[in-house]
Parts: C-alpha cells; sequence; structure tokens
C-alpha cells in the first residue's frame, strides 16, 4: 500500500517540525498552461519523494530498556489484541525452518509466534500502561529503527480504505477501472530488475508494462479486462495508490476490489510534478490539490494524472479486508507498510508521531501526539527504508480526510520475545 500523500504533496522531510502542517486556503487560485508540455519537467525523471529525504535509513538497532516509550496507546486495547492474534497467524504459517533477521538477531518462526503469543496476552491481562512496559523491556528484546546519522527519526504517513464512484460500463468520458492482464508477470527480485512487474520483450527477457498515458489512451482497449468504468482518473489514481478499496455502485451497492498487480514503472508525485510545473502553489493541501485535478475537462485530468505512469490492476474480492502483502486482513490504525528489504514483515512494536483529527464533516480540527501498538503486515511502493512507514487509517470519511493530512516525523520501536538461544551480546 501506499499513502496518497506522497502521490500529492512536496515537502522537505527534513522540515516537518517547522513546516508542518501548512495553512490550509479556502479557495485555490492557480495558473493555467496549455499543454503539458510545457511543463518544465517534460522529458525529466521526477523521483519519489521518499528518495528525496535528507537522511539515510540504515538499520535496526537494540534498544534499552529507557528508550522504550509508555505505551499509553491512543486507540482501544482490542484493536491491538486483533492484529498481534492476526500477526501470530502469520508466523504459525511459515514453513518449519522459516527464520528472520531483526536487526543483528535472528529469529525462528516458531519464536515469532510465541512472541505474538506472549504479546496479545499481556495486551490483554496488563491495562496500566507503566506496568505494560515493565513488562516488556523484561520479556522482549527491543529495537528502533536508526539512521546513519544515529537518529531515530522517520516519516509518517497513512493510506485509507478508499471509495471509488463506478458504473457497470458503457458510459462515453470515464475511465476504465482495468483488471488483469494475462501477460502480465511479477519480476523476480533475483534478476536485477530495475521494475517489480512486466511482460516478454520475446527476447528471453522482460520489459515494464504500458504505461498510465497509453492505458489512458486505449492500448489495452478490446482485451475484456474493463471491471467498471468510474467519471474522474483523479479517483482511480487515489485507488490506486491506496491499492484496494470499494467500487461503489449508483444504487449503493459496494464490491470489493483488491490489488492485482502493476506495471512495473516508476511512481512519481502527481502533486509534485504540479507544483514544478507551476500550475498550483507549492505546499497546496492535498485535498485541494485533488479538488484542482478533478476541476478539469476529463481530457485534461486525464492528462495531468497521467504524469505518475505507475498503473494498478484490481480484482473483485469478497467481503472483508483490505488484505496486506502478508496475506493478513488489515487492522485499521494498528497495521503499517514498511520497506520489506529492511523491516520484516510479521513484526510488532510501537510507533511515536502526530496525528490529525477531524470532525464527523471531514474537517481537521487539531494535531495530536500519539503513540500506539502497531503491525508490519503491508508494503509500499514508495515506503524505502525502516523508519518509513505508512499507517492504514481505515475506512469512511473521517479516515480519508485524516489520511491525506497525515505527514509527521516519527520513531519506529519494534518487540521481540527474548530468546534463551540468544547470546547477552550479539544474539546469533
Amino acid at each position: 500500500m501506499l499513502s496518497v500523500i506522497p502521490l500529492l504533496i512536496a515537502v522537505s522531510l527534513s522540515a516537518f517540525a517547522e513546516s508542518w502542517p501548512p495553512s490550509l486556503p479556502e479557495t485555490l487560485s492557480v495558473p493555467r498552461t496549455s499543454q503539458v508540455s510545457d511543463c518544465p519537467l517534460s522529458g525529466q525523471r521526477i523521483e519519489p519523494l521518499e528518495q528525496q529525504a535528507d537522511f539515510a535509513i540504515q538499520r535496526l538497532d537494540p534498544a534499552g530498556p529507557a528508550d522504550l516509550p509508555i505505551p499509553a496507546d491512543d486507540l482501544d486495547r482490542a484493536s491491538a489484541v486483533l492484529a498481534a492474534r492476526r500477526t501470530l497467524g502469520y508466523w504459525e504459517r511459515r514453513p518449519p525452518g522459516t527464520t528472520v533477521a531483526v536487526g543483528s538477531r535472528r529469529y525462528s518462526a516458531a519464536r515469532m509466534a510465541e512472541s505474538f503469543s506472549a504479546l496479545a496476552s499481556l495486551l490483554e491481562s496488563i491495562q496500566d500502561p507503566a506496568a505494560l512496559k515493565q513488562a516488556l523491556v523484561e520479556k522482549f528484546d527491543l529495537f528502533w529503527a536508526v539512521t546513519d546519522a544515529g537518529e531515530h527519526k522517520g516519516t509518517v504517513t497513512a493510506y485509507f480504505d478508499a471509495d471509488i464512484p463506478v458504473s457497470p460500463g458503457g458510459e462515453t468520458g470515464t475511465v476504465p477501472v482495468l483488471s488483469r492482464p494475462s501477460d502480465l508477470v511479477r519480476i523476480d527480485s533475483s534478476l536485477g530488475l530495475p521494475f517489480d512487474y512486466g511482460r516478454s520483450d520475446g527476447k528471453g527477457g522482460f520489459v515494464p508494462y504500458d504505461s498510465r498515458s497509453e492505458i489512458f489512451g486505449g492500448s489495452l482497449a478490446g482485451r475484456g479486462l474493463e471491471l467498471y468504468r468510474t467519471r474522474h482518473a483523479t479517483d482511480l489514481l487515489i485507488l490506486q495508490t491506496e491499492g484496494s478499496g470499494w467500487a461503489v455502485f449508483p444504487d449503493g451497492r459496494r464490491k470489493r476490489l483488491a490489488f492485482d498487480g502493476a506495471n512495473g514503472h516508476v511512481f512519481k508525485s502527481v502533486g509534485r510534478a504540479l507544483m514544478d510545473c507551476g500550475l498550483i502553489p507549492r505546499s497546496t493541501p492535498s485535498m485541494e490539490i485533488l479538488a484542482y485535478l478533478k476541476s478539469q475537462t476529463p481530457e485534461r485530468e486525464a492528462e495531468l494524472v497521467g504524469l505518475n505512469p505507475r498503473y494498478v490492476f484490481f480484482k473483485e474480492a469478497g467481503p472483508g479486508g483490505p488484505w496486506g502483502a502478508s496475506g493478513l486482513e488489515l487492522v485499521g490504525g494498528r497495521s503499517i507498510a514498511v520497506d520489506p528489504s529492511r523491516v520484516p514483515l510479521g513484526l510488532g512494536g510501537l510507533i511515536i508521531s502526530k496525528k490529525p483529527v477531524a470532525d464527523d464533516n471531514g474537517r481537521i480540527v487539531r494535531f495530536e501526539d500519539f503513540t500506539r501498538f502497531i503491525f508490519t503486515h503491508d508494503t509500499g511502493s514508495a515506503i524505502r527504508g525502516p523508519t518509513r512507514v505508512d499507517l492504514f487509517w481505515g475506512g469512511g470519511p473521517k479516515a480519508e480526510a485524516e489520511a491525506h493530512n497525515m505527514l509527521f516525523p516519527g520513531k519506529l520501536y519494534f518487540l521481540v520475545l527474548k530468546d534463551p538461544a540468544h547470546g547477552a551480546r550479539d544474539g546469533r
């Protein structure tokens, strides 16, 4: 999964404390250019937002008891227990002999299952945060994410369970929601290719699939891939950025849509491109960027959305979900997306950050510090490094509004049940 924030907002990650949240203008007045080709970025590569960070993320390090915050969780304890037990199931289903590296230590799948059984029991039985911390430091190995400069800071965004208004198809001037092409393949990471999905080049190799603009131009028309149609290319972009969601029909019926592959192109920030092209002011809030895109003609909207060449395909799914890359059903407010090359799926721990709070009408009324238990259930194409976190916020208008405004520094801690097989010093 991937938060909509990197898609829409360009902010210096080293200046969060001073620059966020931005002021929220009541109206958006923007210059108008006649062609995207007028954009100074035309023909240039736009790096994903996360690659512009001013700090390089390096490792997970052991943490001491004094480093762990008091786990004064801001959510209900039942959701933490649910997430812990789902993660327990993840490890119980691992093949025998499976191990996982956490920092410099390696744990068996059986030990990880024991870890989440113990964590769930502690969460259920100990309500006092100070007493819970004492139990955690006595029973668990502690780790925290560290930058190469030795700083324990990172970036926290959020994603949500998106709704997309759809019709069964056939309408002109609308955008198709497509299922996976039969010749799309997942690229084996061992091949060392710079893309995650593609197709055969007919010569024994692979190439990325068609870009978003090519698909919007009809490159896959007539192949029977159309699931539904939606009026706005922007709504489809949001659904694809979140990775899953609900198709909502005019009569109120809802159908779950799940991720089913992508075209292999590098994600690029539409919002940042619009800012760099002079189409919208710097620091324009994400909801205003969405409104700007939807205010264009359908052709112009598709052209602007096409600045992000990455395209996601979907499949219809049953009730429940959404499901993360771990195969687990995500828990709102608890599941996070991580970079699996640096942080394994199936970990649990604590996060400290700041969050937006919206009223029932979706208006942000304040920002609050928070601490909560989180679990690594998902991944995202723009999530890089062990302190880069995308927090699943749940579904509904309030969750959408808050997720759109979630972009803050944060600290991340992980907990694994102590293993007697580990040495006192290096854990090997």
